[in-house]
């Protein structure tokens, strides 16, 4: 089912314009909503502009958990970890993160983080 509260505009050179733009939000909930082709196009673009330096670990484990790519996501999260993401702040309260509390490794990086209290 398309995310119908994702933005619908993809043609020509607004698309492109928006592409940075997009909240990882808005390209976890492809993934999540189950438009699975948008979500995976999403994440294939911020790997191209990661390339360039400027996509954050974060938000490409927002897009990787919206595509319940747990083990990718929590991978970039330890990326995001070891760059002193001030992201992580939302590992502990954010409940679009549930999905991997029950991860060995996601509950390793709770801990280095010491939010398992």
């Amino acid at each position: 089912m398309p995310c119908s509260s994702c933005s619908t505009n993809t043609t020509g050179r607004a698309a492109k314009a928006n592409s940075a733009g997009r909240s990882p939000s808005t390209r976890y909930a492809y993934g999540a909503s189950g438009d699975r082709a948008r979500a995976l196009a999403e994440l294939a673009d911020l790997n191209k502009t990661s390339l360039r330096g400027s996509v954050t670990p974060f938000n490409l484990a927002l897009v990787s958990l919206g595509l319940g790519d747990h083990a990718r996501a929590v991978s970039y999260l330890e990326q995001a970890h070891a760059s002193d993401s001030q992201w992580l702040g939302w590992l502990k309260g954010d409940r679009i993160f549930d999905p991997l509390r029950s991860e060995p490794r996601f509950a390793a990086l709770m801990r280095k983080l010491r939010f398992d209290g």
